[in-house]
């Protein structure tokens, strides 16, 4: 439980138990209230990473994409000549 030591590291920071104090009066509720409750607002925000997990989700994407697309590309040679006279004269954007 990893996240575990980091969210109570983080709920013993210094700085984070001056900003909590300052929650806890504006909201006019206890410390222990106040800690409690982002205690819980971490656990619920906290995500972990896996490398794995994500070379996966990469290689599906990549899969997904090329479902889309043919292996060759049909070129036109009449109709490259006459986009390129085309470009000569004109401004062309794509």
């Amino acid at each position: 439980m990893e996240n575990n030591v980091k969210i109570q590291q983080l709920l013993t920071d210094i700085e984070f138990q001056k900003k909590l104090t300052r929650i806890s009066v504006q909201k006019g509720i206890s410390q222990v209230q106040a800690t409690l409750e982002a205690e819980t607002y971490l656990r619920e925000l906290y995500t972990e990473h896996d490398t794995t997990v994500n070379i996966g989700f990469i290689e599906l994407f990549q899969f997904v994409l090329s479902q889309g697309y043919d292996k060759s590309i049909d070129v036109n040679p009449l109709e490259l000549k006459a986009l390129a006279k085309l470009m000569r004269n004109n401004s062309v954007a794509f």
